[in-house]
């Protein structure tokens, strides 16, 4: 049974590359996993492309499977070439049971530890996106009074505002946020000093049912109250504002008719970033059983 016998030096060393190569191929999932979660943040780059093309085509944006796809677009094939590398100068007979049976072990303990590490970093993300919205303003205190257009006031302050300007109806614009079957949308309407219309919008409040017009009017002065938040709007919607010929000013003030609208978006995150985790910690579990299986094949092998 010659072919069944191990040299321990041998081993180790393969086990410390497995280990680097490991800890690489992880590392990279990492960067490309947060470098995607930026894009859908910020709207930009590739997530903003797809996200364009599937609004054209099918009628919404479908966030979670666009991380998914495009992590393991720009994962796996760094996991296959670290794989190629691996086993490339390796050379194994089918006479060589136990090298043979050494070699899958690896493979399938780092494809195991890569989908615990993605699982982690979803989680991890989800997490933060919930403590994130402990840190938001509130609407606590009395409410400070803005009057847009007006100099009165030098430093516009987040949190419980009084928001009173010209509000462009005709301007509204909805950003949708869906997650599986739970959908919510939310309205945005410009709001602008009175007098001629300037391109350029600083405020913009949420339009919630209780504030919509009483009657079908385009432009009126209205007085909102809720809380204030600097440059809260999506990417979509001020990609959206531009299209239509309104430069969007930096800084931007966003009105929320409350706190939970303010912090759905960090709730989408958060619920997004549960099911992709427990997506990979459902693949790792199946991944388990069968590292398990071939580690069994191997003890029956040297039985």
């Amino acid at each position: 049974m010659r072919g069944l016998r191990f040299n321990l030096s041998e081993i180790l060393a393969n086990l410390r590359r497995s280990q680097m190569l490991a800890i690489v191929a992880a590392s990279w999932a990492v960067l490309v996993l947060i470098y995607f979660l930026w894009e859908l943040d910020e709207y930009r780059g590739l997530t903003a492309m797809i996200a364009e093309w599937q609004y054209e085509s099918l009628g919404q944006n479908l966030p979670l499977l666009n991380l998914i796809i495009l992590t393991a677009l720009f994962v796996m094939p760094i996991y296959f070439i670290i794989l190629f590398l691996e086993h490339r100068d390796k050379k194994v007979t089918d006479s060589d049971n136990a090298k043979l049976i050494e070699l899958v072990v690896l493979s399938e303990q780092r494809l195991f530890r890569l989908f615990i590490c993605l699982a982690s970093v979803t989680l991890f993300v989800g997490l933060a996106a919930l403590i994130r919205t402990t840190f938001l303003p509130t609407a606590n205190g009395l409410a400070r009074v803005i009057s847009i257009g007006s100099d009165a006031i030098p430093q516009i302050p987040e949190g419980h505002v009084t928001l009173t300007g010209t509000t462009l109806y005709r301007r509204t614009a909805t950003f949708q946020h869906d997650v599986l079957l739970l959908r919510r949308g939310i309205q945005f309407v410009p709001m602008v000093a009175s007098g001629p219309e300037s391109h350029d919008v600083r405020f913009f409040a949420e339009l919630s049912p209780d504030r919509m017009p009483k009657v079908d009017v385009d432009v009126d002065v209205a007085t909102f109250t809720g809380i204030l938040r600097r440059n809260a709007l999506p990417g979509a919607i001020i990609r959206l504002f531009r299209y239509a010929g309104m430069r969007v000013a930096e800084p931007h003030y966003v009105l929320y008719a409350s706190r939970t609208s303010m912090c759905w978006p960090y709730y989408v995150v958060a619920l997004n970033c549960l099911l992709a985790g427990c997506l990979m910690l459902a693949l790792a579990l199946i991944q388990r059983r069968r590292l398990t299986r071939t580690v069994a094949r191997g003890v029956r092998l040297r039985a």
